[in-house]
């Protein structure tokens, strides 16, 4: 994240509660961003789209991109054709 992000930019969270949550936001804190929460899964449509337009993040953190638009965003917890997830390799069956 810090190749993109620099000390002061926002960063948009828009995941669930849970550990890509708590990572998301560390990752934030970790390269000086300001974290800025949001509902996840669309909840709250019309309050997000303003916070997004009032703070302008520099990247959004989501676990999907339906209703960004042209914003710059990251999904969190996708399997990439690598079989990777968020840079990890994936264990499993």
């Amino acid at each position: 994240m810090s190749a993109h992000v620099r000390p002061g930019d926002r960063v948009a969270i828009m995941l669930p509660q849970g550990l890509d949550y708590v990572t998301a936001f560390l990752a934030c804190l970790f390269v000086r961003a300001i974290a800025v929460p949001l509902p996840a899964h669309g909840r709250q449509p019309a309050r997000t789209a303003r916070v997004l337009m009032d703070c302008a993040p520099a990247v959004v953190l989501a676990d999907s991109l339906y209703g960004l638009g042209g914003l710059p965003a990251v999904r969190v917890g996708h399997r990439r054709r690598n079989g990777r997830v968020d840079g990890r390799a994936e264990s499993g069956p």
